[in-house]
């Protein structure tokens, strides 16, 4: 893969990731940082969720006139961080825009070309949305299955596959978890540790869920079965968009979170 950077899919949708390897204990890197592709992005903050690239020999600058720049596509922008798998770019963006078919959608495009591979469209379901929150939670890569996951702007949680766009499953996590867009649109980013990927948001429910809470939620990253789910102090005063890292401290393999209490 060419070392010039590829995430040019619009002015809003640039990438910078300039940084040298440092060593941490992130569980994503635990199996050794070899194993990792220096070129992939997996995640918004890379692919040790530390801002940090595996990659060396990168420029400097660019331009959106031409400086460095291998393809350039408006149609694509947004707000979502780019992330890169497998010679494919992943973003989340507008669906017909401005128009009564607006919706939400998730494209991959070709890192080479900047052609489109394909795209997955879902509807948003809040009319009251505002288009700049389209894309506000960015897609998450999985390399061990060379799949996706998606947490829309309604709260529409997706996990598809990265080479086809195929939808493996799906939860509406405000019909089934009681998961508000805060805001209008502002959603947490999903990760993924080992066997299971991990979503979170305030929540309100019934019974012991009724009262609003920050909750963590995790599911089977395979099957989206859930598998186990964390509440904050109850009625949390603010919404959050903490993205956890994953660390060991003192031989514990741990998750460490910024919460909306």
């Amino acid at each position: 893969m060419n070392k010039s950077i590829r995430f040019l899919a619009g002015a809003s949708l640039a990438s910078a990731v300039a940084m040298t390897l440092a060593a941490d204990g992130l569980a994503v890197a635990q199996e050794g940082a070899s194993k990792l592709k220096a070129t992939d992005w997996y995640h918004w903050r890379g692919p040790q969720q530390n801002g940090q690239s595996l990659e060396t020999g990168l420029p400097t600058s660019f331009s959106i006139e031409g400086e460095n720049l291998l393809w350039r596509k408006e149609e694509f922008a947004t707000r979502s961080t780019p992330v890169v798998m497998n010679g494919r770019v992943y973003v989340v963006c507008r669906h017909e825009a401005e128009t009564n078919k607006e919706a939400e959608k998730t494209v991959c495009i070709n890192a080479e070309t900047g052609e489109k591979i394909w795209e997955s469209i879902h509807n948003i379901y809040l009319s009251d949305a505002p288009s700049e929150r389209v894309g506000w939670a960015s897609v998450i890569a999985d390399p061990e299955t060379d799949r996706v996951y998606v947490l829309g702007l309604g709260c529409t949680f997706q996990c598809l596959d990265g080479k086809t766009g195929k939808l493996i499953w799906e939860h509406s996590m405000l019909e089934e978890y009681g998961m508000l867009s805060t805001y209008g649109g502002r959603t947490n980013f999903p990760v993924v540790y080992e066997d299971m990927v991990i979503i979170s948001g305030v929540n309100t429910g019934w019974d012991q869920t009724a009262v609003p809470t920050h909750r963590f939620l995790a599911l089977d990253k395979n099957t989206g079965a859930a598998i186990w789910t964390m509440s904050t102090r109850p009625r949390p005063e603010d919404t959050t968009y903490s993205t956890p890292i994953f660390t060991v401290l003192n031989g514990q393999a741990a998750m460490v979170l910024g919460a909306a209490d």
